[in-house]
């Protein structure tokens, strides 16, 4: 079952990892290490971001309803400008598969950014980032780690119930997924 679903999971907690250049001191304040978002590393889990945020948009988008505003806008001397991508957005066809690693991928690439923007400051400016901005950037990596582990965790969830709706699951697994749901899988007396 690990070996089956690790395409899945394996991007989602690649780009869970922490950034190896913040960190935390004892002390509670952080300390910044300039080659943060500098690396190859960094730059193949942007790209790896870049493709999960692209198929959250995509699978949101819907390229008529924004037609149909534009032309709007244009017949009621609207101006039809950037704001107008709003009326495009049509999440009725997005589920938790699509929302929560796509919603990691936009933080993946919402913290590769900043941290490349402070990295470049750092470096040609030699001006060092704010306790508050460091501090900001740690939360919202936090918050990512959070979305990529709930991934991971509803994935085996879902699998879990789906196996033992089926009656697939080991004995000892299927009596405790049988307490929960209503399929009695006939489970052969223990005596």
């Amino acid at each position: 079952m690990l070996k089956s679903s690790f395409w899945f999971y394996a991007p989602l907690i690649w780009l869970a990892s922490p950034p190896s250049g913040l960190e935390r001191k004892p002390d509670g304040t952080f300390r910044w290490d300039p080659s943060l978002a500098r690396t190859p590393i960094d730059i193949v889990s942007a790209l790896v971001a870049i493709i999960g945020a692209s198929i959250l948009i995509f699978r949101v988008w819907d390229h008529k309803a924004y037609q149909v505003a534009s032309t709007w806008a244009k017949a009621n001397d609207f101006p039809v400008y950037w704001p107008l991508l709003a009326a495009g957005i049509n999440p009725v066809g997005l589920d938790v598969w699509y929302l929560l690693p796509g919603v990691g991928a936009i933080l993946s690439l919402t913290v590769f950014l900043w941290a490349m923007q402070i990295s470049a400051r750092v470096r040609l400016v030699g001006r060092y980032p704010g306790q508050f901005s460091l501090l900001c950037l740690y939360k919202l990596n936090s918050a990512k780690n959070a979305a990529s582990a709930l991934t991971v965790i509803i994935g085996f969830v879902f699998l879990l119930v789906y196996y033992g709706a089926n009656c697939r699951l080991p004995t000892f697994l299927q009596f405790f997924v049988s307490i929960i749901s209503d399929v009695d899988c006939a489970l052969p007396d223990p005596l």
